[in-house]
């Protein structure tokens, strides 16, 4: 009986804390957002909190979806995946490709 009691009484406040921690945690998944553009503005990339990025190219936009590994930043387009080293406010892909953020 005063197990069954002490277990309930330790069960909210471990409760009061795990939520507002898994939020936290929600909140911080992805650690990308805003516009990064090459230097002339001819393709740019539009990346949204939730997993989403836009791809703009030369008056073409298509949707595609990202992840963070590490220092990497995975595109999963239409036309297949694109890894980006993130560099402090650039991100560098293939064929020396860099986009620097715009916001």
């Amino acid at each position: 009986m005063l197990h069954a009691r002490l277990t309930r009484t330790l069960r909210r406040p471990a409760l009061t804390l795990l939520v507002p921690m898994l939020f936290l945690l929600t909140a911080c998944g992805s650690g990308l957002s805003g516009k990064y553009a090459d230097e002339m503005g001819i393709m740019e990339y539009e990346f949204d909190s939730d997993g989403t990025v836009y791809m703009n190219a030369m008056g073409t936009r298509v949707a595609g979806e990202y992840e963070i590994d590490d220092n990497n930043v995975i595109v999963h387009g239409p036309h297949g995946n694109l890894v980006f080293e993130r560099k402090d406010d650039q991100l560098v892909g293939p064929m020396g490709l860099i986009l620097s953020r715009r916001d």
